[in-house]
This record gives structure tokens, sequence and C-alpha cells, in this order.
């Protein structure tokens, strides 16, 4: 099966309305750093579903060359601004800045990426997977489940939820040598990749009837790439492609990990 991510995030976004509707003003705030085109790509996207969901997106650009303490004094900043009911901090970051100096300075109840100790939200990364093995009945139990690629977003935050899950896991990295990969890769029941490298997986390498959530994003001679080669979705028992598999799902969790940060703070007030 060849999942339809932008079907499912529409079911997702329109569930959402009912609940923003509820809030007379949502304010979500991004911090961006330099030019990076897929960042502002990804910024793009979320601005677009901000739009339909009634919620305020809100920019702050940042040069390349802006220290650390100055992100830190707009996150603080923005973190005692009661108007403001979310904020993310748009990686990747210029290699000049590390983002734990930065990002522990977001406040739990405004994290709608997930990452902060004591969060009110899970990585949108790791909402997506739990969203489609729900809702096609998968059982990660007793499967061998590949992770290609320890990133951030993707591989490391999936990784921990499925570890406190006593699940047993496989990750794969850049020093993972060839031979040893594609064996790997080879006999994985559930295989996640988050690299963003095109056609980095060759459909060879796929056991029938597996299960492939590809979060990988890669342009190459004009066209958008997974991970994973599509010709594998033949053998695979669900399939996510690229574009139109978990990138739309991951914005609409967003914005629900973003509706958790208003009820949240709603309750709080209250």
């Amino acid at each position: 099966m060849i999942i339809n991510g932008k079907e499912l995030s529409q079911y997702i976004i329109r569930r959402l309305r009912k609940e923003f509707s509820n809030f007379r003003e949502v304010n979500l705030a991004i911090i961006a750093v330099g030019n990076n085109p897929s960042v502002f790509s990804f910024i793009k996207q979320k601005k677009k579903t901000a739009d339909n969901l009634g919620v305020n997106l809100k920019v702050y650009r940042f040069q390349k060359s802006v220290s650390t303490r100055r992100l830190i004094q707009k996150i603080v900043e923005l973190g005692k601004d009661k108007k403001i009911q979310g904020i993310i901090l748009q990686l990747p970051l210029p290699e000049n800045i590390n983002p734990d100096d930065v990002i522990s300075f977001i406040p739990p109840e405004k994290d709608v990426d997930g990452f902060v100790e004591k969060s009110v939200n899970l990585p949108p990364s790791v909402e997506v997977v739990k969203f489609l093995m729900r809702r096609h009945n998968i059982n990660y139990r007793g499967k061998k489940v590949v992770i290609v690629g320890y990133g951030r977003l993707v591989g490391k935050p999936i990784y921990n939820w499925l570890k406190k899950k006593n699940v047993k896991i496989f990750v794969i990295e850049k020093q993972t040598l060839l031979k040893e990969r594609r064996k790997i890769i080879e006999s994985a029941d559930i295989l996640i990749s988050g690299v963003g490298k095109a056609n980095l997986i060759p459909a060879t390498w796929i056991k029938r009837n597996s299960i492939i959530i590809d979060f990988g994003y890669d342009f190459k001679n004009g066209k958008i790439y997974g991970d994973v080669s599509k010709n594998a979705s033949k053998n695979a028992l669900l399939f996510t492609p690229t574009p139109n598999g978990t990138g739309p799902i991951l914005v609409a969790m967003i914005f629900r990990n973003l509706l958790k940060c208003c009820k949240k703070q709603r309750f709080n007030i209250e």
C-alpha cells in the first residue's frame, strides 16, 4: 500500500480546525537563521497550514552571523510573551551554533518540536510513526526495526521513543560499512529512514511485505526524492513516497502539537 500523505494530513487538519476555532487567537513563532532554501521551503509549508487553521505564524529571521546569545535572548523574550503559544527553532542551524545551547531555553509548554525536557509534546516525527502504525494496525513488537540516520529531527527521537517500549532497534549511521548496511536493511521488518539523500536505499534491499516509512527529502536534477527508491513500493506492505508521504503528515503533527501547547497554557491560566 502506498500512503497518500496529503490526504491523511487533510484528515488531521480538518479535525484540528474545529479545535483551533475554540481559541480567540493563536500565535506560532518560528526563529530562522541564515538563508538555507530548504529551511524556508519548510516554513512555507507551515505557513500554508497555519493560514488554513487560522493560526498567526510569525517568522523571526536572523543573519547567519547571529550569536548564540542573541538567539537565546529572543527565545527568552518569546517565552515570556503571553500572546505566543508556540515556539519553533527552525533547523538546521549554521555550524557555528549548537542547537542544544538554544533549544533548552524554550519553555516546555511552548515547545512545539518536543525537544525540551518535560515538553508537553513528542517530536512530530514520532507522532507520524505512531499515527501510521495505529491507523494501519502495525504491531512493532517482536519485529526487527531498522532506523537509517540518527539525526535530531527523525532518527534520534524515534529511536528514543521505541527504546522506551523495549523494541529491538538497529541504527545505521554514516560509519556503517556498506556491506553491513545492506545486510541489516535486507532483514528489516520495519524500515524508518531520515537521511535526506536521494535513492540511498535501492529497491533490491527491501524485504517483501516490510513497512517503509521514509522521511528523506532531497532535490536531484530538479526533482524531489526520498531516501528509499520508489520501486521499493512493489515489495513493501506499506510505503510512504516522497513527495506526498510523511512530509504533509509531519506538518499536520506540528500543528497538533501546537494545539497541545494552547490547551496547556489555557489550563494554567484558568
